[in-house]
C-alpha cells in the first residue's frame, strides 16, 4: 500500500515542522552541575583553611559546611542527568504520537501531524549524546497500518535534511514485491 505527499499534505508537514519548532525546548538544570560542584568544593576548601586560622565560631562553620556539601552533592546529581529532561519530553512526545498512529482512528491532518511530530522527535541530542527515543521495531509494530503515511513523511523530511533516517532504513531491507 503506497501513501503520495500531495502538495496538500507537504503543506500540513510543514506547518508542523514549523510548530514543533517553535517550542521551546525544556529547562535543562543539568547544565548548572558541573558549576555548583566547583562551587561546593571550593566552599568546603575555604572552610577547611578559614576556620582554623580565623576561629570562625562552629555554628557558622557547620552552615558553610553542610551548603557547601549540599552544592556538591546537587550539582552531582544533575551533572549526571544532564539531558534528562530534554531526552524526557521528546520520549513523551514520541509516545503521544505513537499512540495517535496506532489507534489511526483520526482524521488525516492529525495523522500526519502525528507522524510528523513521531519523527522530528525520534533522536535527540544533549551534550555530546545523540540517543532514539524509541526502539523502531515497536514502533513499526504499533503503528502497523499507518506505516506506509509515515515512511512517505519520513521521505519529506530526508529530503528537506530535518532527520535522521527511522523506517525508510526497514523499508531498504524489504524484498520487492
Amino acid at each position: 500500500m503506497s501513501f503520495q505527499v500531495t502538495d496538500g499534505r507537504r503543506l500540513l508537514i510543514e506547518e508542523a515542522l514549523r510548530e514543533i519548532d517553535a517550542e521551546p525546548p525544556p529547562f535543562e538544570p543539568g547544565r548548572y552541575g558541573v558549576g555548583m560542584v566547583l562551587l561546593g568544593i571550593a566552599d568546603l576548601v575555604a572552610v577547611g583553611a578559614l576556620v582554623p586560622r580565623f576561629g570562625i565560631a562552629g555554628g557558622v562553620a557547620t552552615t558553610v559546611l553542610i551548603l557547601g556539601a549540599g552544592l556538591t552533592v546537587t550539582g552531582l546529581f544533575l551533572a549526571m542527568t544532564r539531558g534528562g529532561f530534554t531526552r524526557g519530553a521528546s520520549i513523551a512526545a514520541t509516545e503521544a504520537a505513537l499512540r495517535q498512529l496506532e489507534r489511526g482512528d483520526e482524521d488525516e491532518e492529525v495523522l500526519l501531524r502525528a507522524a510528523t511530530l513521531l519523527l522530528a522527535h525520534s533522536v535527540v541530542s544533549y551534550g555530546a549524546t545523540t540517543s532514539n527515543t524509541f526502539v523502531r521495531e515497536e514502533a513499526a509494530a504499533r503503528i502497523g497500518p499507518q506505516l506506509p503515511m509515515v515512511r512517505a513523511v519520513e521521505e519529506v523530511l530526508l529530503a528537506e535534511e530535518r532527520i535522521y533516517p527511522v523506517f525508510t532504513l526497514d523499508a531498504e531491507d524489504e524484498p520487492a514485491h
